[in-house]
Parts: C-alpha cells; sequence; structure tokens
C-alpha cells in the first residue's frame, strides 16, 4: 500500500513508495503512469486521471484548505 498526499505527512508513519503530491499534475501522472491496481480516493480524482486503466474505489473527502483566513 502507498500513499499519496497533498497534505503534511509524519515522517515517522511515512513508508517507502509514499509520495506527497504538489500539484494536480503529480496525481495525473502517478495514477495513469501504471503501476498502479486500485486506486481509493474522492470521485474527483477519477476525473483527473482520464487515462487510469484499473480499479477506482470512491471515497469521499471532506474539502480542506491550507490557507487561513
Amino acid at each position: 500500500v502507498d500513499v499519496a498526499s497533498w497534505f503534511m505527512m509524519d515522517p515517522a508513519l511515512r513508508r517507502e513508495g509514499d509520495v506527497h503530491l504538489v500539484d494536480e499534475d503529480d496525481f495525473t501522472e502517478l495514477a495513469e503512469a501504471g503501476q498502479y491496481d486500485l486506486i481509493i480516493g474522492d470521485p474527483v480524482l477519477r476525473r483527473m486521471a482520464k487515462n487510469y486503466k484499473g480499479i477506482f474505489m470512491e471515497r469521499y473527502a471532506f474539502s480542506l484548505s491550507g490557507k487561513a483566513g
């Protein structure tokens, strides 16, 4: 299992293969590279990776922003 996230990742919990994403293109490239059979994520991610050939399991996520006020 690999984790890909735009959010901070605690170094103590990170494992080899986990990816910190910087922007949307990072996710698209990762998903469409063909190395994953299954992606679990918010449905909007499926639209971002139109050429992903594996199984996509939809799990809704709360919208969050890193900007305050």
